[in-house]
C-alpha cells in the first residue's frame, strides 16, 4: 500500500467524517415512549428532541455505538436534581445522601439543557487519560465535556425506570462507592461526584478538581 493510501485511510478512520444523525434517530424511535414515561413520572414536560446542531462526528465512533462498545443516550431540557430527580427516587424507597454542605450546594444547581451523551464501560484516573485515551481511540477531537450530575442522575433514573442494567458508573454496594467526576462545579477547584448504588441510594460528595485516588474516577461518558 502507498503512503498516500495509508493517509487516506487513517483519514477516513480517525477524522470526523460521519454524522450521528441516524444514530440518534434509532434511539428516539426505539426509546421515544420510554421517555415519555419517564418524563411524566419525573413531571417534566414531554418533548422530542431537537436536530443535533452539530453535523459530523468520527467514523469510529459511529462503530463503537453500533457495535455495542458505547451507548447513546438522550438527557431531556428542563430535568432539576431537587423538583424532579429526589422524588421519582424516593418513591421508590431510595435517598440522596450528602454532607451538609454538599446539601446546599445541590439545592441550588438548576435544570440543564437537553443534551446527548455517550457512554462506555471504562473510566479513567483523571480527565487528562479520558481524554487523551478517546480522542486517539475514538477519533472524537473535540473538547470532551463531562455530563453534569444531574445528566447522570437522569441516566440513572432511566436505568431504574426501564429495568435496564444500571449504566456503567454505578458503585457495586454502599460499603465500596466509587464517585466519578461530574461537570457540576462548586468552584473553579472544586467539582461535584456523583455515586450511586442501584436500588439503594445517590450519594454525593465534594472533590478537588485535581484529586487523584481510588473513591474518584473519571467515566468514559461526554456530552456530544
Amino acid at each position: 500500500m502507498g503512503n498516500g493510501d495509508s493517509v487516506a485511510v487513517w483519514g477516513e478512520d480517525l477524522t470526523p467524517v460521519c454524522n450521528l444523525i441516524s444514530c440518534m434517530q434509532d434511539h428516539w424511535a426505539s426509546r421515544s415512549a420510554h421517555h415519555a414515561r419517564l418524563m411524566l413520572s419525573l413531571r417534566v414536560p414531554y418533548h422530542t428532541p431537537t436536530r443535533f446542531a452539530k453535523p459530523a462526528s468520527s467514523s469510529r465512533l459511529l462503530r463503537e455505538v453500533k457495535g455495542g462498545l458505547r451507548r447513546l443516550l438522550w438527557s431531556p431540557r428542563g430535568i432539576e436534581l431537587y423538583a424532579h430527580i429526589y422524588p421519582f427516587f424516593v418513591r421508590r424507597g431510595m435517598d440522596f445522601k450528602a454532607r451538609s454542605t454538599t446539601h446546599d450546594y445541590l439545592m441550588k444547581i438548576k435544570s440543564t439543557d437537553e443534551s446527548w451523551i455517550m457512554v462506555s464501560g471504562r473510566t479513567f484516573k483523571n480527565e487528562d487519560e479520558h481524554r487523551q485515551t478517546t480522542a486517539c481511540q475514538s477519533g472524537f477531537f473535540q473538547r470532551l465535556i463531562l455530563p453534569s450530575v444531574t445528566q447522570l442522575a437522569y441516566l440513572a433514573a432511566a436505568s431504574t425506570a426501564w429495568r435496564e442494567e444500571p449504566p456503567p458508573f454505578a458503585s457495586r454496594s454502599e460499603s465500596d462507592l466509587v464517585f466519578v467526576r461530574t461537570s457540576t462545579r462548586v468552584t473553579e477547584n472544586i467539582l461535584v461526584g456523583f455515586a450511586w448504588v442501584p436500588g439503594k441510594a445517590m450519594y454525593f460528595d465534594v472533590f478537588c478538581a485535581d484529586e487523584e485516588s481510588s473513591r474518584l474516577v473519571t467515566p468514559d461518558a461526554f456530552v456530544l
